[in-house]
């Protein structure tokens, strides 16, 4: 084979290699032309259907397209003229910088509106163009407004009802400042009463000694020389003395409780009960006493000024029995959360109504002395000392019935003595 024929199998494979590979570049383009046209379908169709207003333009404001939102929003006159008047720049001046945003104002149909507005470079009718995006932001920019407004009301709420609080507390650090002022004076004035109540009592007990004395001497040696009248007198004298004496105890007692009380400690009132049962045991045989007494807790309180409370309560319900029917004593608690409550109930002769509250001040008596035996000191004691360890006393009673004593006592005790608990 000549030369010449190599060189023209050549060239013909050659040709025959460029056509094939031409047709197959042919291919592969309206493969890719077709892919193309297909994501422009899907892009177009998301622009024409965007919630955005969209125009697509030339650099001279032309408008090569615009999707329905664009359509119902602006007509192409307002495009034209006025759109880019109120813009107040060029279409290739403005946004310059690709996929720029800015906010604008627009008068639509005599209405404000707020739009984000950003451009960025499309291809679109064989063309490079640039596509305008208008996002309505005017509820929004609405919703901020009130947020704002709602935010810089409520801030100065805030502030108003801050300095409020302020003059608030102000005024009630006031208050307690006069508070605790007061009831550190009121304990001042109980002190010194209590103290000058416990100094006359023990000043008074005495003279009252040389008087009784001198009347009983007085007594046995003159007796026999003294008609009726006069002894009748002098066992006046003598007995009227010993009832002072009896009442000078009492207010001395009385004085004590707060100035010469005891520390408060766990105190297991079933073993109190059971002493005061055992030193009552006289009074509660001869008298017949049916005594109930419930299991009792252990409380932080003053063991010596709680064995007299109960002491106090047993021994006037044994003293207040009624004469047609033999005693018959409870005694009840109930855990009250914060508190501790005791009652004792008798079966006695009651207390009328009228003289529940009077029953428990100083001095009171409801019964005539040659009845029964006291000096009308011993409940108000009980009293004194239930509000000592933070309580309260009362009394439920039918005149005829019986009664029943209610006191509580505070399970975490204040006390200004420092016997706290």
């Amino acid at each position: 084979m000549s030369i010449s024929t190599v060189i023209i199998l050549l060239l013909m494979f050659i040709l025959f290699y460029s056509f094939f590979l031409l047709k197959k570049k042919n291919e592969l383009l309206v493969i890719a032309q077709r892919e193309l046209d297909t994501v422009e379908k899907k892009f177009y169709n998301v622009v024409a259907n965007s919630s955005d207003v969209i125009f697509i333009l030339d650099d001279k404001g032309k408008v090569h397209y615009q999707n329905q939102l664009a359509q119902k929003t602006f007509t192409e006159s307002y495009i034209d003229k006025i759109l880019w008047e109120q813009l107040n720049i060029e279409p290739l001046k403005y946004l310059s910088t690709s996929e720029k945003m800015v906010d604008v104002v627009l008068t639509i149909n005599n209405q404000e509106k707020h739009f984000n507005l950003f451009k960025r470079p499309t291809w679109y009718d064989n063309k490079d163009l640039w596509m305008y995006n208008f996002r309505d932001i005017t509820e929004r920019n609405l919703v901020e407004q009130e947020l704002r407004k709602s935010k810089t009301e409520l801030e100065e709420r805030i502030e108003r009802r801050t300095q409020a609080l302020s003059q608030e507390v102000k005024q009630r650090k006031i208050i307690e400042d006069r508070l605790v002022a007061r009831a550190k004076d009121l304990y001042r004035s109980n002190a010194d009463l209590e103290s000058f109540a416990y100094i006359a009592s023990h000043d008074l007990k005495e003279p009252l000694r040389t008087v009784t004395s001198y009347v009983q001497l007085l007594e046995r040696k003159y007796r026999e020389q003294l008609d009726d009248q006069a002894k009748e007198l002098i066992d006046f004298a003598v007995d009227g003395t010993k009832r002072m004496q009896s009442l000078i105890n009492d207010l001395l007692e009385y004085s004590r409780i707060g100035t010469h009380a005891g520390k408060f400690e766990p105190v297991n009132l079933n073993d109190t009960l059971f002493l005061i049962v055992n030193s009552l045991t006289t009074q509660i045989e001869e008298n017949n006493v049916a005594l109930e007494i419930s299991p009792l807790p252990t409380i932080k309180a003053d063991k010596s000024q709680m064995k007299q409370v109960f002491q106090n309560f047993i021994g006037n319900a044994i003293k207040f029995k009624h004469p047609e029917r033999e005693p018959q004593i409870k005694i009840l608690y109930k855990d009250l959360g914060d508190y501790w409550r005791f009652g004792i109930k008798d079966n006695g002769i009651g207390i009328n109504e009228e003289y529940k509250e009077k029953v428990f001040q100083l001095f009171q008596r409801l019964n005539r002395r040659d009845q029964y035996k006291g000096t009308g000191v011993g409940l108000a004691i009980c009293k004194r000392i239930i509000e000592r360890h933070g309580g309260e006393v009362w009394l439920e009673s039918k005149e005829g019935e019986g009664t029943t004593f209610y006191f509580t006592i505070r399970k975490s005790i204040i006390s200004f003595d420092d016997k706290t608990a």
